[in-house]
């Protein structure tokens, strides 16, 4: 999940402040729903009692990775990665067919869990169950992948100077040099959500050599271009200078790690049955993802929050916000003075998408707030080898369904054994 994560946990802390100094949520929700915001969704809703306000936490929002993989039917293996630059990160593997590797990586403050976490339902166990060999990446800085060989994420602020453009020219390239040589096939299958997706057209930009090694990118709500980005999280777009200054002004590097004080306090608050969905996901989120209960439902959401935040870097989430703000997919700016040492020029150099030659196959959103339909259609357009584009047929469907919808199997996966199997 783009910025979508990102507004949302900072207006939750907020929140979650309030309950730390002894503040009732209860009747703060209470008052905030039925007494002030009105409107016919609100009008809808029954009056709180005791038998709407409780904590509801399912066992899978407790269960981490490997323990899904297992209840699930696929137990799982852990592999490590050692990128040029001396990141370490991990990759789960649901073994299956080795002729048929596929290789998917998750969006922006997400993890692997984000493909696993809908069990039967979800992308990953799908693809295990009609007998791939599925591997899960994790990019660095995340929760599964806070490791260096010789960086300390929790001392040196070093570990966290990077952006996708690293995870581009450094992790994916070992993490597909890693699967091919313990398959021994030449290429893999991709699929990506969101920024995922960022890392796989920069890393072909940048190596064309490894256009070749991929059958098919299946490209799930590109986050390339973001320059159309609806309210309210244009507005964050905005003021993403603002932001970065303001985390770089304290010494904040690392952005919305995973934490058992911040789980276990957002817990109290989001699980509230009623009250807290209506509170963190169709006033916060759904404002910024797009609006569908069908796919997001009550019961799920806290499963979402034992997995989410999974955190990153400062400079990871401005470069992405970069995007939208100057409108192109380039390099990180790093200001006038340091991109002309780093790059010879004050602006930062595109990344060139004509030389991505890899098959793509996009898939769009009609209710896609984060990544609007016309800024899929850009991409669609600048790539040479779009060999299918599709806006998935739901009216509703929006950048979260991709990953966390009640209903993917039934709408989004068809079309994706539809393009394994061809390619």
């Amino acid at each position: 999940m783009v910025y979508t994560s990102a507004i949302f946990h900072l207006v939750m802390m907020i929140l979650l402040y309030l309950s730390s100094t002894g503040y009732s949520l209860t009747p703060i929700v209470e008052d905030l729903f039925l007494e002030k915001l009105g409107g016919d969704v609100l009008r809808e809703f029954p009056k709180l009692d005791e038998n709407v306000i409780k904590i509801n936490v399912p066992a899978d929002a407790k269960l981490n990775f490997n323990a899904l993989a297992a209840k699930y039917g696929h137990p799982c293996e852990e592999h490590y990665v050692e990128s040029e630059d001396g990141y370490v990160t991990k990759l789960f593997h649901l073994p299956g067919d080795r002729k048929r590797p596929v290789l998917m990586m998750h969006g922006l403050f997400e993890s692997a869990d984000t493909f696993i976490i809908r069990g039967n339902r979800s992308m990953a166990i799908s693809l295990a169950n009609a007998g791939y060999d599925v591997w899960l990446g994790n990019m660095r800085g995340n929760k599964h992948s806070r490791r260096h060989v010789t960086l300390n994420p929790d001392k040196d602020a070093e570990f966290w100077n990077f952006s996708y453009h690293e995870m581009a020219l450094y992790d994916l390239p070992a993490t597909i040099d890693y699967i091919l040589g313990h398959t021994g096939q030449t290429q893999i299958y991709g699929i990506a959500h969101s920024q995922g997706n960022n890392i796989f057209f920069a890393m072909t930009a940048m190596l064309p050599q490894y256009n070749t090694k991929i059958r098919v990118l299946i490209s799930l709500g590109p986050a390339v271009h973001i320059e159309n980005i609806k309210s309210p999280t244009k507005i964050l777009v905005q003021l993403s200078p603002l932001i970065n200054y303001l985390f770089e002004g304290i010494g904040n590097e690392e952005i919305l790690p995973e934490g058992e004080i911040l789980r276990s306090q957002l817990q109290k608050v989001c699980p509230l049955g009623l009250p807290g969905y209506v509170l963190c996901v169709q006033l916060i989120i759904f404002q910024l993802a797009g609006y569908n209960t069908a796919e997001l439902e009550q019961e799920f959401f806290p499963v979402v929050l034992g997995h989410s935040p999974s955190g990153t870097s400062r400079k990871n989430f401005n470069h992405l916000v970069q995007s939208g703000k100057y409108k192109r997919f380039a390099y990180y700016d790093a200001g006038a003075e340091e991109n002309i040492r780093l790059y010879g020029r004050e602006e930062p150099p595109l990344y060139d998408l004509s030389v991505v030659t890899m098959k793509v196959a996009i898939f769009a959103g009609n209710n896609d707030k984060l990544v609007v339909l016309k800024d899929t259609e850009r991409l669609r357009d600048e790539l040479t080898n779009v060999v299918e584009y599709r806006v998935l047929e739901p009216r509703k469907w929006n950048h979260l369904d991709f990953v966390w919808g009640r209903n993917a199997n039934k709408f989004l996966f068809p079309y994706i054994f539809e393009l394994l199997h061809k390619y």
